[in-house]
C-alpha cells in the first residue's frame, strides 16, 4: 500500500480532469472503475477508483484518488493497494502500485 497527498491550485473539475487524462493514457494504463461526486455543505468531493491490470493478470493494481474543494483550494489524496503479499505484516508496495502513484504525481502540478 502507498498514500499520495498534495494541495493544487487548480479547481476540483480541473484537478479531477487532470487525474483522468493521467491513468486513461498515461505509461501505465488503468480504467476507471467506479466514481462518486457529492457536496457538504461547501465542500465539493470527487472520488475515482483505479485498477491496472497487466495483460500477464498477474499483481493487479487498484488506486483510490479523492479530491476535495472549498472553492479557495483544492486537495488531493491516493491511496493505493495490490494483490501482493504481506511481508512480515506489512504490504509491500509493488512496481504498480508506483506506477499508479507516478503517474498522478506527474499529472498534477
Amino acid at each position: 500500500m502507498a498514500d499520495f497527498e498534495k494541495a493544487v491550485s487548480l479547481s476540483l473539475r480541473e484537478t479531477v480532469s487532470q487525474v483522468e487524462k493521467a491513468m486513461e493514457s498515461g505509461g501505465t494504463p488503468a480504467r476507471l472503475v467506479d466514481k462518486n461526486e457529492f457536496t457538504v455543505k461547501r465542500v465539493r468531493v470527487a472520488v475515482r477508483v483505479y485498477e491496472h491490470a497487466p495483460s500477464s493478470g498477474l499483481k493487479r493494481a487498484q488506486m483510490t484518488v479523492t479530491v476535495a474543494s472549498d472553492g479557495k483550494g483544492t486537495q488531493v489524496s491516493a491511496q493505493t493497494a495490490s494483490s501482493s503479499r504481506p511481508f512480515f505484516f506489512k504490504k509491500r508496495q509493488t512496481a504498480e502500485e508506483q506506477a499508479l502513484l507516478e503517474a498522478l504525481q506527474k499529472a498534477l502540478p
